[in-house]
């Protein structure tokens, strides 16, 4: 992997007739542009600081987009085919749509993010929250929340 003090990612990766696809792994200790970004194999991209996805991220492999403890804001669509999804970050902003669906899609709180308190679904309230219209850009075969400490469901 590649360390960089700041970044904007864009990488185009498709694997050749008859090779394996080479997975697509970047780190940057600092705030992440990304996008776009295409593969046929695994994308993994981390960052300590702030991630925007401002493009487009598609991947014949698994996708993990992972802002640490910070915040993971998606303005461009994610797209799977079929292994998972996962974000990561200490709060997530889900302004575009994220789609895997004959995959699964996980959505995983840091908690030690610049968010304390509780985990909200539906409302997007205090603490961690997703709101009804964030969860609503999600389509997946199943959606897993992985959210410390606590999580409480808003129905409407």
């Amino acid at each position: 992997s590649n360390l960089v003090p700041s970044a904007t990612l864009a990488v185009r990766n498709a694997s050749d007739t008859g090779n394996a696809p080479a997975p697509i792994a970047f780190e940057t200790n600092s705030a992440l542009n990304v996008g776009p970004v295409a593969g046929a194999g695994e994308i993994n991209i981390a960052s300590t600081g702030d991630m925007t996805v401002s493009g487009a991220v598609q991947s014949g492999g698994a996708i993990a987009l992972n802002a640490d403890a910070a915040l993971l804001t998606v303005n461009a669509q994610v797209t799977g085919n079929g292994q998972a999804v996962n974000l990561f970050g200490g709060d997530m902003a889900i302004n575009a749509p994220i789609s895997n669906p004959t995959g699964a899609v996980v959505l995983n709180h840091i908690s030690a993010g610049p968010v304390e308190g509780p985990v909200t679904l539906g409302g997007g309230l205090t603490g961690f929250g997703i709101s009804e219209a964030e969860l609503k850009r999600i389509s997946a075969l199943s959606l897993t929340i992985n959210a410390s400490p606590t999580i409480s469901w808003v129905v409407t």
